[in-house]
């Protein structure tokens, strides 16, 4: 069975142009840059390994990427690129999957020291050199100084507790070296010791991080913006209150950093929320549009195209036209936390995916080939097959309800799968526990005796 794996939307309009939905030539000449891409990913990422399967995984990701060079160097294939798909799809997913585990945090909440910290233990196993660890010190270090910068500036911090920060600070900051030097003269006692010197000075610093958090989810309670809003709010306070020494710099930040970041949430979040689809066609314009808004206002407030004063009420108004969307997006997205089944689950990330344009549609042909004829799905699969074909997405919309719709058929008709009797959740026949709490099936349907 095919694995439904979100992948970035550029790598996806790359698939299926290759796929023969787009400019094929353009996406070959794309698949060339991901080439250079995909070596910087695995020098960054390739230089320790954190256990056996992590070493499967990065040696299928140089095989598929070996295999595909090849590929591209046939004339043939170059002819017929949809034949690079499939592999491409899996080499793109495999890249996803590990850089999700490495970002998931092990040592650390902030993944430039969790990444230090995870090569310098896998130095001290054997599982990397010195220079893997050496690489990622100046990554660290930066992590560590835009803490420390925020801290400085963060109102609200009792003088107690920005005391015990400074002191986390400087102590995770002389400990970082200690790490690279105590693998370079290989003493291993030492390097453990350095290691345990940077956790404890981080947890330190992570009482600043977490309450930041906190402060930010606070703050974003009354509206349905992410917590990055708050930094374009700060400077909407900023362009009313202080002078241009002030604001200019968060100015700058806000167009650099913080209007991408808050793209990056609230694009995809609206593009593949599943609702229904007369809802989703007013709500994604209007999030565009207060979004490029945004952007406009900063621009032009930064290149001195508009006085400060009316940068802040315009830009206070688009993030209010802003929330205001994503409001409605909140009020009207089908309750996903419904879902009753592994393949109501895999079925819902696919219309999800698909909708957000972070699925190819490769991978909808290939769920649907694979999928057994149930009477009860049909429904939802034939409207995905209609999709297939019109591309409309309101067809994806309408099989996500239709989903919703199928509980009480499903648990009285479906024979593609067993009830658990501790939870309820519906499992494929091949699966020998439940997949939400874990109890064995101990009577599955296919061998129980009469």
């Amino acid at each position: 069975m095919i694995s439904v794996v979100v992948l970035s939307p550029e790598i996806v309009t790359i698939l299926n142009a290759l796929a023969g939905d787009g400019d094929r030539e353009a996406a070959l000449f794309a698949i060339d840059a991901q080439r250079e891409a995909a070596r910087d990913w695995l020098a960054r990422w390739g230089g320790y390994t954190i256990d056996e399967q992590e070493v499967e995984q990065f040696n299928d990701i140089g095989l598929l990427w070996g295999e595909i060079e090849k590929a591209l160097a046939s004339a043939m294939v170059r002819m017929q690129p949809e034949r690079m798909v499939p592999a491409l799809y899996q080499v793109f997913s495999l890249m996803v999957l590990v850089q999700e585990a490495r970002e998931r945090p092990h040592f650390s909440q902030h993944v430039p020291i969790d990444d230090f910290l995870m090569a310098g233990v896998a130095c001290g196993l054997g599982r990397a050199n010195v220079d893997c660890v050496a690489e990622r010190l100046s990554a660290a270090v930066a992590c560590v100084d835009e803490l420390e910068a925020r801290c400085e500036t963060a109102g609200g911090l009792e003088d107690a507790v920005r005391a015990d920060l400074a002191l986390g600070f400087a102590a995770l900051r002389g400990a970082l070296p200690v790490v690279v030097e105590s693998a370079r003269n290989r003493d291993a006692a030492a390097l453990e010791a350095a290691l345990a010197r940077v956790k404890a000075a981080d947890e330190v610093v992570a009482r600043f991080t977490t309450w930041e958090r906190n402060e930010a989810w606070m703050a974003s309670r009354a509206t349905s913006l992410p917590a990055v809003a708050e930094r374009v709010r700060a400077l909407i306070e900023a362009l009313r209150t202080d002078s241009v020494e002030v604001w200019k710099p968060l100015a700058d930040e806000v167009v650099s950093r913080h209007l991408p970041a808050m793209r990056g949430e609230c694009r995809p979040k609206t593009a593949g929320t599943l609702m229904p689809g007369r809802i989703r066609a007013t709500c994604l314009p209007a999030v565009d549009a207060a979004l490029e808004g945004a952007e406009t206002v900063v621009v032009d407030l930064v290149t001195g195209a508009i006085p400060p004063e009316r940068a802040a009420q315009t830009l206070e108004a688009e993030l209010l036209e802003l929330s205001a969307a994503m409001s409605v997006v909140e009020r009207h997205a089908f309750p996903s936390d419904a879902l009753f089944s592994r393949r109501a689950e895999r079925y819902w990330a696919l219309l999800s995916g698909l909708l957000a344009g972070t699925i190819p549609a490769f991978v909808l042909r290939e769920a649907l080939g694979e999928s057994t004829r149930s009477e009860v799905w049909a429904p939802v699969v034939d409207l995905m097959a209609a999709y297939a074909v019109q591309a409309d997405p309101e067809l994806l919309c309408e099989a996500a309800e239709r989903i919703l719709t199928l509980r009480m058929s499903l648990e009285e008709q479906d024979e593609d799968q067993w009830t658990c009797r501790a939870c309820g959740f519906g499992n494929d026949l091949t699966d020998t526990s439940c997949g939400k709490c874990g109890m064995e099936s101990v009577t599955p349907k296919w061998g129980a005796l009469s």
